[in-house]
């Protein structure tokens, strides 16, 4: 009889130990309505929905070892997300007919978070909506030019705006679902905020950070699945630009020295010139640096030279490491932008470092050769400056 107790409490406790979360939501005006949800975690799932009772309330629960995403709405437009996590209880409040603009939600982290992401965008959308209409309505308009640009100029600025702070965010919150969130933002025309070709280092930062804290949930798999696609995707269109270059001409350059002089590539047509893509932070760069002093120091007489452009973001380890590394050619240029280089993207550059042999009329003729391979190549093309003997008369 013991041992029957002894197994049943131990049943029991087994029973009770198995994490769930539970939402209890209040939404004015929603009284006898249902409302839809949807599990993220789930593609393909099709939409559920729950009866409000008479006061607007549900409540749901559900027994899970993982974080579940969800999506809640009674319309596309009036919508909510909410990420929660084993143990967690939610409180959602708002009104059902305004429900972006007035819900709140406590009890979790995550989805305060995304709130935050699902307001600010909301307010985004709303701006871009109503500069639409605004253009809709004065088609006729006498200055219709000037209203286009205006509203051009608007537009621009709230896309740069909102992903703007969705970077600072990511940067900030790299391992949260929210993040993860933030990176599949939309807005205008389904236009993404974020795509690898462009932000590739938003997407590492979150997969890797994401994949440390949530190894196996559905979110985390398929983000390091799309990720690690995209990567070979932009691996073989770099290939692709890289076999397309040699031969071709190289694209001119013109950007700004760390003291914010504008330099240029194509200022240095008729010399043999490598130019460089590097970075302070890159431990092969900085060790290529120690080879390309001495190769600059063999061959400038010869009429060769270096156009080094570091992927940057700091100005100031940039000026610290010019110095430390002795790199005293003149042509050290930056975006300051980082992963996100449009000159490295023109290039095809996908990880650094990375180097191009341009000839004096400016055409691409080799691609990433360092040290002896680099030397012997620059000793066959470059002529040694002959010596002229003296003859005394």
């Amino acid at each position: 009889m013991k041992h029957i107790v002894f197994g049943l409490l131990i049943l029991a406790s087994c029973q009770t130990e198995q994490p769930k979360f539970q939402i209890d939501a209040a939404f004015g005006g929603g009284a006898g309505k249902y409302i839809k949800y949807i599990d993220m975690t789930q593609p393909g799932l099709k939409p559920d929905s729950l009866l409000l009772d008479d006061n607007g309330k549900f409540q749901m629960s559900q027994i899970t070892q993982h974080p579940k995403d969800y999506i809640f709405f009674f319309s596309d437009k009036e919508y909510i997300r909410l990420v929660v996590c084993p143990n967690e209880q939610l409180v959602v409040k708002g009104l059902a007919d305004s429900l972006v603009e007035t819900y709140s939600v406590s009890g979790s982290v995550e989805s305060e978070q995304v709130s935050l992401i699902i307001k600010r965008h909301f307010r985004a959308v709303h701006i871009l909506d109503t500069l639409q209409r605004f253009y809709m309505k004065n088609q006729n308009h006498p200055q219709l030019d000037d209203l286009i640009g205006l509203i051009s100029t608007v537009s621009d600025s709230v896309y740069a705006d909102e992903k703007a702070f969705l970077q600072s965010f990511i940067e900030n919150n790299p391992g949260s679902i929210a993040a993860y969130i933030a990176l599949s933002q939309k807005l205008g025309y389904n236009r993404n905020l974020f795509t690898l070709s462009n932000d590739l280092s938003y997407f590492e930062r979150v997969d890797t950070a994401l994949s440390a804290k949530y190894d196996t949930i559905p979110m985390s798999n398929m983000l390091h699945a799309y990720v690690k696609r995209g990567k070979l995707q932009l691996a073989q269109q770099a290939k692709d630009t890289i076999q397309n270059m040699i031969g071709a001409m190289a694209p001119d350059i013109q950007l700004p020295n760390p003291w914010g002089d504008t330099l240029k590539l194509s200022t240095l047509k008729g010399k043999y010139v490598l130019i460089d893509f590097w970075g302070t932070w890159c431990r092969p760069c900085r060790l290529h640096n120690a080879d390309l002093r001495n190769t600059y120091r063999m061959f400038r007489p010869r009429g060769f030279d270096i156009f080094q452009v570091a992927i940057e973001r700091n100005i100031t380890d940039w000026r610290n490491t010019l110095r430390e590394d002795k790199l005293y050619w003149r042509y050290q240029v930056s975006e300051l932008n980082y992963m996100e280089s449009k000159v490295a993207r023109m290039y095809g550059v996908t990880s650094i470092p990375s180097n191009f042999l341009i000839d004096p009329d400016g055409r691409i003729i080799a691609r990433d050769l360092y040290g002896e391979a680099l030397n012997l190549l620059l000793n066959e093309v470059l002529k040694p400056i002959a010596v002229v003997p003296q003859v005394n008369p």
